[in-house]
């Protein structure tokens, strides 16, 4: 149990709000509040602050698990504090059943009549796997479970009444399939045939997926340049920030292009995922990534510039390749290494001081500041990745059912 956190099965004011056993495992529901509702559990579960899980071992009665614990606002501060509600799931400590197995014996229990049960498995799948690279037993966990929590519970088809129980092979062989097609063999399962507790074990798999090396340049090489692909791209941005926050305690760490970087994970950014596509698929040169990472400030969460609505995009187009023609006839200056220029007045991009700028002759390697994604450009490009870097992410209903036909 964490350090300065406390059970209270036996204070005689808090109250069995659910109770399920079987021989596997063991889930309960308890509260100081006996009027709690399952929107009320719903909203503790989806809600980034409502919630902290850590890991727990009962030597007395043999069981370990997890726990949930909503704490009053404010309570954390407390050298003792006291939780409001709990949420345990538990098992006996000498068995080694995976905890998706656990899970569904709990829906065949009756676990799955309620409401909140996909978001519930959602935020317990998620705690386990954050947890498990917890630098400590007694570390804390908070707001991304109830990303995943959310996300397994908004894309419940209501409608599907027969569901697939599919192992945990099976389910990661879907997210590498739908990460990247080429490398991979079709699933012989769909996303939307999988029950509540496949799903939200696929969200992790798909996040974890999305990062490897093969799976970024496909994204790159796809999702960017094909338009219909466009939205699935940003739902995948997102599976894969919430998978690589989830993770990370101290520091978010990526490998790209034989060099390590290294991110403070308090401040993650929104836009980790697509700064590892275009840094991959266009493979950065190692100097301009160390050139231009150690300049690189924390992403904000809003777009981070924008083209002045006065801009005329077909007579931008025509004088950038004007300047281009005469750039190479001439061939009076040709830049290498790495440099800092201003924006000419008028430029039709706001929020924006200066360019960081690293080049080799054939191509640049570029900065935005105060805060932007180093991005790739040659003249020669007619969709470049970075064209579609700085946009929000467009909401994720319109994306799942299409997940399966990626390829």
């Amino acid at each position: 149990m964490p350090a300065g956190w406390r059970l209270s099965n036996n204070n005689s004011e808090l109250f069995s709000i659910y109770n399920y056993e079987t021989r596997q495992a063991i889930l309960t529901i308890q509260s100081f509040d006996r009027q709690l509702t399952d929107e009320n559990i719903l909203d503790m579960l989806t809600d980034s602050d409502e919630l902290y899980w850590g890991c727990f071992e009962n030597s007395d009665s043999g069981y370990r698990g997890y726990v949930g614990l909503q704490v009053p606002e404010g309570g954390l501060q407390h050298a003792n504090p006291q939780p409001h509600t709990y949420i345990t799931i538990a098992w006996p400590v000498h068995t080694k059943t995976h905890l998706i197995n656990r899970l569904r014996m709990l829906a065949r229990e009756g676990c799955k009549q309620l409401s909140f049960w996909p978001a519930l498995v959602g935020a317990i799948a998620a705690a386990e796997q954050a947890l498990r690279y917890a630098p400590q037993d007694d570390t804390k966990i908070s707001n991304l479970p109830a990303a995943f929590a959310d996300l397994n519970y908004s894309t419940l088809d209501p409608d599907r009444n027969r569901y697939q129980e599919a192992g945990m092979d099976a389910i990661e062989i879907l997210a590498h399939y739908l990460a990247n097609p080429l490398l991979h063999k079709k699933s012989p399962i769909m996303l939307e045939n999988l029950d509540d507790c496949g799903r939200a074990f696929f969200w992790l798999a798909l996040g974890k997926a999305l990062w490897l090396p093969e799976s970024l340049r496909y994204a790159g090489l796809t999702y960017n340049q094909v338009e219909e692909h466009k939205e699935t791209f940003w739902f995948f941005s997102k599976i894969a920030e919430q998978w690589i926050n989830l993770v990370s305690f101290d520091q978010i760490e990526i490998a790209l292009s034989g060099a390590k970087l290294r991110y403070d994970s308090d401040a993650a950014f929104i836009g980790l995922w697509q700064q590892a596509v275009e840094l991959e698929c266009w493979k950065i040169h190692p100097e301009a990534l160390k050139y231009l990472h150690g300049r690189q400030p924390i992403f904000p969460e809003e777009s981070m510039y924008e083209i002045a609505d006065w801009f005329d995009e077909e007579y931008g187009d025509a004088l950038a390749q004007k300047l281009i023609t005469e750039a190479r006839q001439r061939g009076v200056f040709v830049p290498y290494g790495g440099f800092r220029t201003a924006l000419p007045a008028n430029t039709p991009l706001t929020g924006i001081d200066e360019l960081s700028i690293w080049t080799d002759g054939t191509e640049l390697w570029v900065l935005p500041a105060p805060s932007g994604i180093i991005f790739h450009w040659r003249p020669e490009l007619e969709k470049p990745l970075s064209r579609y870097l700085g946009m929000r992410i467009k909401q994720l209903s319109s994306v799942i059912s299409s997940l399966n036909n990626i390829g």
